[in-house]
Order: C-alpha cells, then structure tokens, then sequence
C-alpha cells in the first residue's frame, strides 16, 4: 500500500511476474497529488494533450478548470466544519434527526447553487469540440474510469 495511505499500491505486477515500484505515484505524493485541484489540473492537462486543442479550446478548458476550482474551493469551505457537527450530533443522548437532516441537505442545497454556472462554462468548451475530439474524449474518460 501507498505509504500515505490512499489506498494505491506501492508497487504493481507486470505481465512477467515482476515487481514495479510506482515511483511516479510517490512524485505525485510530494507535488500534493491527492489535493483535488491538483488531480483536476493534472486530468485537464492530459484531456488538453489528447484531444491536440487549438488555443481557443485551450481558454475554455482553463475556464473550466478555474471553474471546478472555484466549486471545490466553495464546497470544501461549507464541509470544513463538519466534523465539529458530527461529533456535538454523537455527543447527544438522543440522535436530533432534524439536525442530521440540515446537516446533509445543506450542502447538497450549495452543490446545486453551484452547478448552473459550471454547466454553462463546460458547455462552451463542449461546444467547442469536433466530433473527432468528442469521441477521443469519451474514450478517454472511459478508459479512465
């Protein structure tokens, strides 16, 4: 297992049999990889190689990044007292089921808020898209997932 835990392994068979170590994964580990803007940024650049954009689709993939960063900056900042809830919940003698309720559908309310202006910035790089680069996309994140 990777040695900060993220559940990758810390070194993969080959065909053959053999070991390999992943060293690639542990660079990554020190450039911050498993911050999601980092694995967002690092996804981005791959699309923008594979699909050989021009500079117009370029700017609308960056606009989408900075996009998905301003959503998960936004998301991040709503969760980031979570825990302190969590545990004053637990902490009860009786469980507060409308408390855990606004727990869960506040965020969720926030997510949607979210969601339009996100939409709108990918459907101008969508849009921007050959048929070509649409099909090479699709079986990139295919390949991916």
């Amino acid at each position: 297992m990777c040695l900060k835990r993220c559940g990758m392994p810390a070194a993969m068979t080959t065909g053959k049999g053999e070991e390999k170590t992943m060293r690639p994964h542990y660079f990554a580990h020190r450039l911050g990889a498993h911050m999601p803007s980092f694995v967002v940024g690092w996804i981005m650049g791959r699309i923008g190689r594979k699909l050989r954009l021009d500079s117009v689709q370029r700017s609308y993939l960056s606009e989408l990044f900075a996009a998905m960063q301003r959503t998960q900056a936004f998301m991040a900042d709503i969760y980031k007292d979570r825990h302190g809830l969590i545990a004053e919940i637990l902490a009860e003698p009786e469980l507060d089921r409308e408390k855990v309720l606004q727990l869960l559908i506040v965020p969720e309310r926030a997510y949607r808020d979210q969601l339009p202006p996100l939409v709108d910035v990918y459907g101008r790089f969508h849009d921007s898209l050959s048929t070509d680069q649409r099909n090479r996309l699709v079986q990139y994140l295919r390949k991916c997932a």
